[in-house]
């Protein structure tokens, strides 16, 4: 078969490379500039041979949608708001994401795709989320050959409001639904029955794909194989024997999203974790959550600080890493790392503790 895997976020990029290594079908793949820096890794996706052909977008629309409607430009509410004026500002930050969200959609219509693409001649295209143009520009043109890849492991939790009422509005053609509600999505591609949509049409065909079985079908050399393309890319390969510990970030946005301040909390709770778990290693590391808009640059002269941009699951690929403890407050990245000494999950009350004001 001919696939295309339209790659807009770290998490899907990791699970294609994953895929793209013992697959027999003929795969391309589109890298998306959703996040800032994906396009790095361009030159070694185009050089690595998995892949027929390697393409990339520039998706400038989507990035100045994402920045328009952030958590922290509309929730700036203060804690002694009261309860009716808070309703009365969500309802308003909904309907103004919606108008932004339809407006993003007409958009797409007018956007250049990559040079010499011809997205007819695909089987299958494999879209990650539903507000990137690219995606919108398939559902304009009524594909009916898509297939909806979860873009994170836990994406269902928030949003059921939005997810409804996108659903009911594309019954009546004014726009597309989300998270593999659209009308032209042929299936659905996730890691766990439990990240499947439950408002997504079950009619629709579900395809079940673990990280687990994708990271078991590979050889130690090919999970060396894909880490090195990351290590080259981004410039961050260390020698080996050092002990390591690594701080997960989270995205605060989900949590606090009523803060002005969350990037001061994110560095007060980034130097704790830090100084509680320094002592005995060689280096620390600092992944930050895709949507972690934190500059750590200056946070410590001796951490190590990952882009955003690559996926955190991308460490569990080396099993020559030693790593001593991997810390976070509350992501899904964590489940991907089997082998290290000990994992520390903090949880939101930590944060509360070191986070008087919140």
């Amino acid at each position: 078969m001919k696939l295309l895997f339209i790659c807009e976020r770290p998490y899907p990029l990791y699970r294609t490379l994953m895929r793209a290594i013992n697959s027999k079908d003929e795969m391309d793949i589109v890298l998306v500039e959703d996040i800032d820096g994906m396009g790095i890794m361009y030159n070694e996706l185009a050089k690595c041979g998995l892949f027929n052909n390697v393409y990339f977008f520039d998706d400038v629309y989507y990035r100045l949608f994402n920045s328009y409607i952030g958590f922290s430009k509309f929730y700036n509410i203060k804690n002694n708001s009261k309860y009716i004026k808070n309703i009365v500002w969500h309802v308003f930050v909904m309907f103004k994401k919606l108008f932004e969200y339809i407006k993003l959609q007409h958009k797409s219509k007018k956007i250049n795709l990559p040079e010499k693409i011809n997205l007819y001649k695909y089987d299958e295209i494999y879209i990650n989320d539903c507000t990137s143009t690219l995606n919108f520009y398939l559902y304009n043109k009524k594909f009916k050959n898509l297939i909806h890849v979860e873009h994170a492991q836990k994406i269902m939790e928030p949003m059921t409001i939005i997810i409804i009422l996108l659903k009911l509005l594309e019954k009546l053609h004014i726009t597309y639904g989300l998270r593999g509600t659209c009308r032209f999505i042929k299936a659905l591609e996730v890691s766990d029955k439990n990240n499947i949509n439950p408002y997504v049409n079950k009619r629709k065909e579900i395809r079940i794909m673990s990280n687990e079985e994708l990271l078991n079908n590979l050889l130690i050399k090919q999970r060396e194989y894909i880490y090195k393309l990351y290590a080259k890319a981004y410039k961050f390969d260390f020698l080996d024997n050092l002990n390591i510990n690594v701080y997960l970030t989270s995205n605060l946005d989900e949590i606090y999203n009523n803060k002005k301040n969350q990037n001061a909390i994110c560095l007060s709770l980034c130097e704790n974790i830090i100084n509680e778990f320094k002592d005995n290693v060689d280096l620390f590391i600092i992944k930050p959550h895709p949507r972690d808009l934190t500059d750590y640059s200056n946070i410590h002269e001796n951490v190590l600080i990952i882009p955003s941009c690559v996926s955190a699951e991308v460490f569990a690929l080396n099993k020559s890493l030693k790593i001593n403890k991997l810390i976070c407050i509350n992501t899904s990245s964590s489940n991907a790392f089997l082998s290290v000494k000990e994992k520390r999950i903090l949880g939101i009350e930590y944060v509360k503790k070191i986070i008087k004001d919140i």
